[in-house]
């Protein structure tokens, strides 16, 4: 697999980032528009958490 500069300075700044900084987040998301890291899961809602919240 062939890399463009700009797939590496992404990778790279993953890498270098805090996983809980801004930074960290935007260098995610542009490497997961470029499908070289997967999307999150889509996470099935529920009232649970509202029910809870409720009592």
């Amino acid at each position: 697999m062939e890399f463009s500069q700009e797939k590496m300075y992404w990778i790279e700044k993953l890498l270098h980032e805090k996983e809980d900084t801004l930074e960290y987040a935007i260098a995610r998301d542009k490497l997961i528009k470029m499908y070289i890291l997967p999307d999150d899961p889509i996470v099935k809602s529920n009232d649970d958490y509202w029910k809870k919240s409720m009592n």
